[in-house]
């Protein structure tokens, strides 16, 4: 908080993130966190892009060799 004071750490529920320990520390130095969903497909800019990804990747089908695979 000296060389970046009002940061704002970003974090997802997960374990890690969640334990007790974290909070105190989180407490002690005065960090302010940003809570936000674990997974959340609606805020995730990527999520919408898999289908059209998988389209665009498997148009040609699967490598039947080797040298197939490696002209890609």
């Amino acid at each position: 908080m000296k060389d970046r004071p009002g940061t704002v750490v970003q974090e997802d529920n997960a374990p890690a993130h969640s334990h007790s320990h974290q909070a105190s520390i989180y407490n002690l130095y005065g960090v302010m966190k940003m809570l936000w969903p674990g997974n959340s497909p609606d805020l995730n800019a990527i999520e919408k892009a898999w289908a059209w990804l998988k389209r665009q990747t498997t148009a040609r089908g699967c490598p039947k060799t080797r040298r197939e695979l490696e002209a890609i």
